[in-house]
C-alpha cells in the first residue's frame, strides 16, 4: 500500500504519511506498518529530505529497534498521543530508537516497556539527531533502564519529559 499526503490537490513528494493499521493489544501490525514506510525510503539526502508523518496511535516495533536515517525526519501528532514502543532487551544495544545524524524527531513518545536486562529508549551512537517535544520512557530493565544514551555525539535535544525506572 502506497501512503500519501495530499497538499492543495497534489500528492505530496517527500511527506510519508503512516496510518495505524489496527488498535490490537500487541498494536504489532502498526509498527510494521512503521518501519516498513520508513524503509522505502531510500533516495533520502540534503537536496532530497523526507519527512516521515506519524498519525495518532501505538507502533510497537517489536524486537526491532528504529533505526533513523540521515535527512528523514519523523514527526508524531503529538507526546500524548503518537507512541513508538517495544519491550527490552539482554543485549545492551537493543534500543526502541536509533539516532542518525541530520535527522530529526518530534511530537511523540517514545517507550522501552523492559522485562528484559536493558530498556533504553533512545540510543545516539556517533550520530547527533535533533530530538525536541518527546517524551522519554525506559521502565522495568532488570539491569538498567536508560531514557537516552548518548556516546560520541553531539544532539540536539529540547522540550523533553524523560521518566525512567529499574526492577
Amino acid at each position: 500500500a502506497d501512503f500519501y499526503v495530499v497538499a492543495a490537490g497534489k500528492r505530496a513528494k517527500r511527506t510519508v504519511l503512516v496510518s495505524p493499521k489496527n488498535v490490537a493489544p500487541d498494536h504489532m501490525d502498526n509498527g510494521t506498518v512503521l518501519l516498513s514506510a520508513l524503509n522505502k525510503i531510500t533516495d533520502a539526502s540534503e537536496d532530497n529530505p523526507y519527512l516521515l508523518v506519524l498519525e495518532p496511535g501505538i507502533y510497537n516495533i517489536g524486537t526491532t529497534t528504529l533505526e533513523m536515517k540521515p535527512w528523514v525526519s519523523i514527526q508524531g501528532s503529538g507526546q500524548t498521543v503518537t507512541k513508538i514502543t517495544k519491550p527490552g532487551s539482554d543485549n545492551y544495544s537493543g534500543a526502541t530508537i536509533r539516532g542518525a545524524d541530520n535527522s530529526e524527531l518530534c511530537r511523540l513518545s517514545i517507550e522501552n516497556t523492559g522485562g528484559a536486562d536493558y530498556a533504553r529508549a533512545i540510543y545516539n551512537f556517533e550520530a547527533s539527531p535533533i530530538i525536541s517535544h518527546v517524551t522519554v520512557i525506559a521502565d522495568s530493565g532488570n539491569i538498567s533502564s536508560t531514557g537516552i544514551e548518548n556516546f560520541n555525539c553531539h544532539p540536539v535535544l529540547e522540550n523533553l519529559i524523560i521518566h525512567t525506572t529499574a526492577n
